[in-house]
């Protein structure tokens, strides 16, 4: 028997996948909604193939892909996920899953993708697992870059351009924060050269993606 265990916060996806994978006669399977669940169910049992979410409400299932291989060096490990983002999935395979499969997949495919794993075999070439951990070094290079432009933003420049990722506008900026809007448009020439942009939508994208402030 290949025991799986499958980890998906939402419960509308998670059990048809779970009595899906139940249904094969070769596999065993157990599953949890978030990390801390699943990680009790590791420590109750061997898990030959984990099958996990990137996006828990406790946590990034990177963390968990690490923790399970660093305790199961033989086990593998296939990320479920919504996620298009290339660097997203880049990094879970530099965690150490041995493949990526997205929600919509067919369900033959979650079968099959399990038992190949199982069974040692291969879901990402050689070469599309180096242009995976390419694709992440990229991203900590680009995040480390980020990091220190943000570092050379005054805290007054990181309050306007957390003002700006709000989407408010000069006057909108001048009343939030008590200062003239001739003072406004001082320090968003500050901010765009520190950071590299050239417009307020570009500094925005920048202060959200870099998590100056939340989506």
């Amino acid at each position: 028997m290949t025991r799986v265990l499958l980890v998906e916060d939402h419960a509308v996806l998670r059990r048809p996948l779970a009595q899906l994978l139940s249904r094969e006669p070769d596999l065993e399977v157990e599953d949890a909604g978030t990390i801390a669940d699943a990680r009790v169910l590791l420590s109750e049992c061997e898990v030959d193939v984990l099958v996990v979410d990137l996006g828990l409400p406790d946590g990034d299932g990177r963390e968990l892909i690490g923790e399970y291989l660093k305790g199961n060096p033989l086990g593998r490990a296939l990320v479920l996920s919504s996620s298009t983002d290339p660097y997203e999935l880049a990094e879970a395979v530099e965690a150490g899953a041995a493949g990526v499969l997205h929600k919509v997949v067919e369900p033959c495919e979650m079968v099959d993708a399990v038992r190949r794993l199982a069974g040692g075999g291969l879901l990402l070439s050689p070469e599309q697992i180096r242009e995976m951990i390419g694709l992440s070094e990229e991203h900590r290079s680009r995040r480390s870059e980020a990091r220190t432009r943000l570092e050379h933003l005054t805290p007054r420049e990181l309050e306007v351009l957390s003002c700006v990722a709000e989407g408010l506008d000069d006057k909108g900026l001048s009343s939030r924060l008590g200062i003239s809007e001739k003072t406004v448009r001082i320090h968003m020439s500050s901010i765009f050269s520190k950071l590299g942009v050239q417009s307020r939508t570009q500094a925005a994208i920048f202060a959200l993606r870099h998590g100056v402030v939340r989506s």
